[in-house]
This record gives C-alpha cells, sequence and structure tokens, in this order.
C-alpha cells in the first residue's frame, strides 16, 4: 500500500507530530488502525515520545482520498492538520463538499481525538498546504484554489489560472478572513507564518506579471518565487518576483519554505533551474548550461530586498 510522510513538527511535550497519508489498513505498524475507504488513502496522523517512540496514530479520512500536508502543534497539547479530501464523503464526515478536491482542516486534542474538522472549497479544486497556530489561539492555513464565487469562497472571485489562498481561522475553525491572490496564471502559497507585528509572511509561486493582485510586479521568466508580506487582516504590504528565465520554484508542499531571522529579516528555501538572470543576474546554475534546478538560498530583510543567495549543487537536479 500507499504510505507517505509530509510533515513533522515538535510537540509541546518534548515530543513529535508526524503526518501524511496512507493507504494501509491494519497491517505493519498500523496492526489495529483501519483505514476509512478500501484501497483510498487517508490523512495519516502519530505522535511520538522525544525518543521518537509511538504513542499513538489515526487514520482520518473518509472512502474517498484524504491526504496531510501539514501539522502543527497547537497550545492546549493537541495538533492541527492541513490537506485536501478528495469529494469528502464517508468516514469522518457528516455532509458532503463543495466539488472536486477541498481543502480539509482537522483538529485533534492531546489524545489524538477528533475535535473538529473543516470542508473549504468550491465547485473546483482547492489544497491546503500550511497551517500555524497564531497568537490569538486562532490559525492561518494557505494553499491554492481554483474555484471562484462558489462554495465556502462565495464572493470571493479568483483571478484566473487557480489563484494562492490565505485563510484566518479562529480557535473553532470558523474563517475570519480569507484571500485570494494572483494573475492571470498559475500561483500557490506554500508556506506561511506570523510576524511579531500580527502579520504574515508567506512564500510560493507565480507564473503571472503585472496583472490582478501582482499589478506592478514583473516577472523574471517561467514560474517565480513569491514573497508576500501581509498586515494583521490580510491586506498585503509588499511582494517579490524572485527568478531569472527559467523555472524556480518553493520546493512541494514545504512548510518551513520561509523563517523570520533574527535581525527582522527572511530567510528562504527553494529551487532554481534559472542561471544569471533575473534577480539572479551574477549568480551562475551549478547545472549551466542545461541549467538543472539547484538548492537555492535566499536572504531578505525586512521589506523583501534581497541581501544575499546561494545556488547550491551539481550537474544534475537538486531540490
Amino acid at each position: 500500500s500507499g504510505d507517505n510522510i509530509d510533515a513533522i513538527q515538535p510537540a509541546n511535550d518534548g515530543g513529535f507530530f508526524i503526518a501524511g497519508g496512507s493507504s494501509s489498513s491494519h497491517s505493519g505498524t498500523l496492526t489495529g488502525i483501519y483505514n476509512n475507504g478500501a484501497g483510498t488513502t487517508d490523512m495519516w496522523v502519530m505522535k511520538t515520545d522525544a525518543s521518537g517512540n509511538l504513542e499513538w496514530q489515526k487514520l482520518l479520512g473518509g472512502s474517498n482520498s484524504e491526504v496531510a500536508y501539514s501539522v502543527n502543534a497547537t497550545s492546549d497539547g493537541g495538533c492541527i492538520l492541513a490537506g485536501y479530501s478528495a469529494n469528502p464523503s464517508g468516514g469522518i464526515f457528516t455532509a458532503p463538499g463543495y466539488g472536486g478536491n477541498d481543502g480539509l482542516i482537522i483538529k485533534l486534542n492531546a489524545a489524538g481525538s477528533l475535535q473538529w474538522y473543516k470542508v473549504l472549497g468550491g465547485s473546483a479544486s482547492e489544497f491546503l498546504l500550511t497551517i500555524q497556530q497564531t497568537a490569538d489561539g486562532g490559525y492561518i492555513v494557505c494553499g491554492n484554489a481554483a474555484s471562484s464565487n462558489s462554495g465556502s469562497l462565495t464572493g470571493m472571485t479568483g483571478y484566473g489560472g487557480g489563484d494562492a489562498w490565505i485563510i484566518k481561522m479562529d480557535n473553532a475553525g470558523n474563517v475570519v478572513w480569507q484571500k485570494l491572490l494572483g494573475g492571470t496564471n498559475a500561483e500557490s502559497l506554500n508556506s506561511i507564518m506570523q510576524t511579531p507585528d500580527g502579520g504574515y509572511i508567506a512564500a510560493g509561486q507565480s507564473n503571472s506579471a503585472n496583472t490582478g493582485s501582482l499589478l506592478g510586479v514583473s516577472n523574471n521568466g517561467g514560474y517565480d518565487v513569491w514573497i508576500i508580506k501581509l498586515d494583521a487582516n490580510g491586506n498585503l504590504q509588499w511582494q517579490k518576483l524572485l527568478g531569472g528565465v527559467s523555472n524556480d520554484n518553493i520546493s512541494g508542499f514545504s512548510g518551513g519554505a520561509v523563517k523570520r531571522t533574527s535581525d527582522g529579516g527572511y530567510v528562504v528555501a527553494a529551487y532554481s533551474s534559472s542561471s544569471n538572470s533575473g534577480t539572479l543576474t551574477g549568480v551562475i546554475n551549478n547545472g549551466a548550461p542545461n541549467n538543472t534546478p539547484d538548492f537555492w538560498i535566499i536572504k531578505l530583510d525586512g521589506f523583501g530586498n534581497l541581501q544575499w543567495q546561494k545556488l547550491l549543487g551539481g550537474t544534475d537536479i537538486e531540490y
């Protein structure tokens, strides 16, 4: 069967929460744990002690596929999970979804018992990639949305091609505000964290230029790494597109792709297929002339200005 780990985060007691997806049932280290849909994937979450010994594990979902891309500890000793559900039904679900893939958030207590879940999305497909508890006890979550003005996105108009999606929730999972950000092409946000001013820093990728919420911002070619700073109410304070003539991205479902540094700036973990072009002018890809992806480490100041960057790798592919 297919079993996959997508996220690991420290728990408040020195242990760890580990999350991903599993299509196994009552076998191997999952003996006694049953899948909610025969042959489909469930969200899989485990709690270990500080030495890595398993304390509990859960398979959460319904008759179709569910996957967790992000897990974070909560102040009550439990955890919060974010990912997606493909047409939620059966299992933990008491109501149908909105269509296509929906964003899924699940709250567990310290013993791993389900406290609540939320299905969010519209008539097309949505994914939630990173969730973090905020200082007020609520949650901030990001991902991507292809829907517009439907389902839980009713009243929200997208820009086209799939947009970045940011949601602020209260402690019970109710939506306080949400934003669709992007241009006429495709955008996604993989990583978000709260900043000391109560706002948020987010990282992802954009294939748009000078359209929608990116009006006035130039694309360097293909996909660019996209850094966004919001205030506490979700209003855009600044944004940056970083990259060269080839594709430049945040790696996979990387909840830790952007982190605040002690000097008030930010460090970004990404990968780049570009060389000596755009904001990478003067920086040579190690896979040139074929420009295979290199590790790309970016240091920004508190206003998103580039301080230094490194391309690290060899002649083949690094992510």
